[in-house]
């Protein structure tokens, strides 16, 4: 009976530990192989900031693969997105750049990464737009978890870079790539940025660490309640043969 007490306080501690951890998502976009992109040009695009030239040179080489995590546990609307890596050609540094994350239940799941610049009299824009489309449930009614992208409808990606005001006319360079590969797998963990060698580890929040104590007290009080007992019987027993 004591060991059914013990092992259901020990058992509830775990219980509510596995419940209050975040499931922070993994989600991995790079070239689909024999992917050529669909091009749209229109303006002068002879003048571009020098890291918009490689980003697109990058994208019209199909040279580029990103690392997103989001928090399914986090709140609309962007649901604790973060760029852990990305390279277009030669471009790595996306320091200066907004993360967003669009969600439409059972229907899309994009992810923008854009950045505006003003430079002279121009504003000068480069954006990487991930588009995740389904209409038959795949992505069902919350954020997922896991994901395949051969299951879904399309998995696309737009590679953009804009020039607007600027003394040298606008104009816009677009790539487009009509499917992408990637992948989507949970990474069970505490949030924020995982270690980019690997998945997020399962690190205890405040609450977690509040239940441990709560199942840990349970089995010591158990253990104490049946060494006291044991110890009166003993005595009652040497008391009684008196």
């Amino acid at each position: 009976m004591y060991l059914k007490r013990l092992l259901c306080g020990v058992a509830l501690a775990a219980g509510l530990g596995a419940g209050a951890q975040a499931a922070v998502v993994d989600l991995t976009f790079s070239h689909a192989a024999g992917q050529t992109p669909a091009l749209q040009i229109g303006g002068n695009t002879s003048v571009y900031l020098p890291d918009q030239l490689a980003f697109r040179e990058g994208a019209l080489a199909g040279n580029y693969s990103f690392h997103f995590t989001y928090d399914t546990e986090a709140s609309d609307p962007d649901y604790g997105l973060t760029l852990v890596s990305g390279q277009v050609g030669t471009l790595t540094d996306f320091s200066g750049f907004t993360t967003r994350l669009t969600y439409i239940p059972s229907s899309l799941l994009r992810i923008e990464l854009f950045r505006a610049v003003g430079a002279g009299s121009g504003t000068y824009g480069t954006m990487a737009m991930f588009n995740l489309l389904d209409d038959d449930g795949d992505l069902g009614a919350s954020l997922p978890t896991s994901l395949d992208f051969a299951d879904l409808d399309a998995a696309t990606v737009d590679l953009d870079i804009t020039r607007a005001g600027s003394g040298v006319g606008g104009g816009y360079y677009r790539a487009y790539f009509g499917a992408t590969d990637g992948r989507l797998a949970e990474a069970p963990g505490s949030g924020g940025s995982p270690d980019p060698g690997g998945p997020v580890g399962a690190v205890p929040e405040p609450a977690t660490w509040a239940s441990m104590i709560l199942g840990f007290g349970l089995a010591g009080r158990v253990l104490r309640r049946r060494t006291a007992e044991a110890y009166a019987a003993s005595n009652w027993s040497a008391a009684s043969r008196a």
